[in-house]
């Protein structure tokens, strides 16, 4: 059985991933995705943002590329499977799937 805090991460993972496929560009830096997370009711800190930002990279959900004019700051772009993701269409394991709209 799962714990509280993994639901949590499963479920945050899931949001970012969301959050992601809905913007115009699919991309967001990572402080405006703090934000939105924030927005939708799953408060963050920066560093739950950038580990599962990192995480969602090494499962090739997302890809991250630095803004070299700002330490720290990176962008975060959906990939096609981590928009089948953020769809519901594959299952990843350590992303909650989301409920049917």
């Amino acid at each position: 059985m799962k714990t509280w805090a993994e639901k949590l991460r499963e479920d945050r993972r899931s949001y970012i991933l969301i959050i992601l496929s809905q913007e115009k560009g699919y991309s967001i830096n990572t402080t405006n995705l703090q934000r939105a997370l924030h927005h939708v009711g799953v408060l963050s800190s920066h560093d739950d943002v950038m580990t599962d930002t990192a995480w969602l990279r090494d499962q090739g959900l997302v890809k991250l590329e630095p803004v070299p004019e700002v330490e720290g700051l990176l962008i975060c772009g959906i990939t096609v499977r981590g928009n089948d993701a953020a769809a519901g269409v594959v299952e990843v394991p350590g992303v909650s799937r989301p409920q049917p709209r």
